[in-house]
Protein backbone atom coordinates (compact mmCIF):
# COMPACT_ATOMS: atom_id res chain seq x y z
CA UNK A 1 0.00 0.00 0.00
CA UNK A 2 1.41 3.39 -0.99
CA UNK A 3 1.78 6.06 1.64
CA UNK A 4 -0.86 8.21 -0.02
CA UNK A 5 -3.41 5.38 0.10
CA UNK A 6 -3.36 5.16 3.88
CA UNK A 7 -5.90 7.17 5.87
CA UNK A 8 -3.96 9.45 8.21
CA UNK A 9 -6.75 11.97 8.75
CA UNK A 10 -6.98 11.32 12.49
CA UNK A 11 -3.27 11.75 13.17
CA UNK A 12 -1.84 15.12 12.17
CA UNK A 13 1.73 14.20 13.08
CA UNK A 14 1.60 11.13 10.84
CA UNK A 15 0.01 13.19 8.05
CA UNK A 16 2.79 15.77 8.39
CA UNK A 17 5.46 13.06 8.27
CA UNK A 18 3.89 11.43 5.23
CA UNK A 19 3.82 14.81 3.50
CA UNK A 20 7.49 15.34 4.30
CA UNK A 21 8.31 11.87 2.99
CA UNK A 22 6.60 12.63 -0.32
CA UNK A 23 8.45 15.94 -0.54
CA UNK A 24 11.73 14.14 0.06
CA UNK A 25 10.86 11.73 -2.75
CA UNK A 26 9.74 14.48 -5.11
CA UNK A 27 12.62 16.94 -4.87
CA UNK A 28 15.32 14.52 -6.10
CA UNK A 29 13.04 13.55 -8.99
CA UNK A 30 12.85 17.22 -9.88
CA UNK A 31 16.63 17.56 -9.78
CA UNK A 32 16.97 14.48 -11.98
CA UNK A 33 14.57 15.95 -14.53
CA UNK A 34 11.90 13.35 -13.75
CA UNK A 35 9.28 16.06 -13.58
CA UNK A 36 6.19 13.85 -13.83
CA UNK A 37 7.43 11.75 -10.91
CA UNK A 38 8.26 14.92 -8.98
CA UNK A 39 4.80 16.27 -9.73
CA UNK A 40 3.13 13.12 -8.41
CA UNK A 41 5.11 13.11 -5.16
CA UNK A 42 4.87 16.84 -4.51
CA UNK A 43 1.13 16.77 -5.27
CA UNK A 44 0.65 14.13 -2.58
CA UNK A 45 2.74 16.20 -0.17
CA UNK A 46 0.62 19.25 -1.04
CA UNK A 47 -2.60 17.36 -0.36
CA UNK A 48 -1.34 16.39 3.10
CA UNK A 49 -0.35 20.00 3.80
CA UNK A 50 -3.75 21.26 2.66
CA UNK A 51 -5.47 18.81 5.00
CA UNK A 52 -3.29 19.92 7.92
CA UNK A 53 -3.94 23.57 7.16
CA UNK A 54 -7.68 22.98 6.87
CA UNK A 55 -7.72 21.04 10.14
CA UNK A 56 -5.97 23.85 12.03
CA UNK A 57 -6.18 27.18 10.17
CA UNK A 58 -4.66 29.02 13.14
CA UNK A 59 -1.45 26.96 12.92
CA UNK A 60 1.06 29.41 11.45
CA UNK A 61 3.63 26.68 10.77
CA UNK A 62 1.08 24.71 8.76
CA UNK A 63 0.27 27.82 6.73
CA UNK A 64 3.94 28.53 6.04
CA UNK A 65 4.61 24.92 5.07
CA UNK A 66 1.63 25.01 2.75
CA UNK A 67 2.93 28.21 1.13
CA UNK A 68 6.36 26.63 0.65
CA UNK A 69 4.78 23.55 -0.92
CA UNK A 70 2.74 25.76 -3.28
CA UNK A 71 5.95 27.59 -4.22
CA UNK A 72 7.64 24.25 -4.95
CA UNK A 73 4.73 23.20 -7.15
CA UNK A 74 4.81 26.57 -8.94
CA UNK A 75 8.52 26.21 -9.62
CA UNK A 76 8.00 22.69 -10.88
CA UNK A 77 5.22 23.75 -13.25
CA UNK A 78 7.28 26.71 -14.46
CA UNK A 79 10.33 24.54 -15.10
CA UNK A 80 11.87 24.85 -18.51
CA UNK A 81 13.93 21.68 -18.03
CA UNK A 82 11.32 19.77 -20.02
CA UNK A 83 9.41 22.21 -22.27
CA UNK A 84 6.61 19.71 -22.94
CA UNK A 85 5.96 19.53 -19.17
CA UNK A 86 5.97 23.30 -18.54
CA UNK A 87 2.55 24.65 -17.58
CA UNK A 88 2.59 28.38 -16.90
CA UNK A 89 -1.12 28.48 -16.05
CA UNK A 90 -0.71 25.80 -13.38
CA UNK A 91 2.42 27.53 -12.09
CA UNK A 92 0.47 30.78 -11.77
CA UNK A 93 -2.27 29.04 -9.75
CA UNK A 94 0.28 27.56 -7.34
CA UNK A 95 2.22 30.82 -6.97
CA UNK A 96 -0.96 32.81 -6.35
CA UNK A 97 -2.04 30.27 -3.76
CA UNK A 98 1.36 30.60 -2.09
CA UNK A 99 0.91 34.38 -2.00
CA UNK A 100 -2.48 33.98 -0.36
CA UNK A 101 -1.07 31.81 2.44
CA UNK A 102 2.01 34.01 2.89
CA UNK A 103 -0.14 37.14 3.19
CA UNK A 104 -2.32 35.52 5.84
CA UNK A 105 0.75 34.69 7.91
CA UNK A 106 2.30 38.11 7.28
CA UNK A 107 -0.88 39.73 8.64
CA UNK A 108 -0.29 37.79 11.87
CA UNK A 109 3.45 38.46 11.97
CA UNK A 110 4.05 41.70 10.06
CA UNK A 111 7.64 42.03 11.27
CA UNK A 112 8.71 38.73 9.66
CA UNK A 113 11.28 39.71 7.04
CA UNK A 114 11.57 36.15 5.71
CA UNK A 115 7.87 36.13 4.85
CA UNK A 116 8.20 39.41 2.98
CA UNK A 117 11.18 38.01 1.06
CA UNK A 118 9.15 34.95 0.15
CA UNK A 119 6.35 37.18 -1.11
CA UNK A 120 8.86 39.11 -3.20
CA UNK A 121 10.26 35.83 -4.55
CA UNK A 122 6.81 34.63 -5.57
CA UNK A 123 5.99 37.97 -7.21
CA UNK A 124 9.24 37.76 -9.19
CA UNK A 125 8.39 34.22 -10.26
CA UNK A 126 4.92 35.34 -11.37
CA UNK A 127 6.44 38.13 -13.46
CA UNK A 128 8.67 35.56 -15.17
CA UNK A 129 5.77 33.43 -16.39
Amino acid sequence: MALSETDHSADSETRQNVGIAHEKLGLPFQLEGRLQDANEELSVALSHNLALSDADPENVNAQITLAVREMQMGALMASSALPSFRNAAAARVHYESALQFLRVVLAIDSSNVRLQRSIDEVNTALQGL
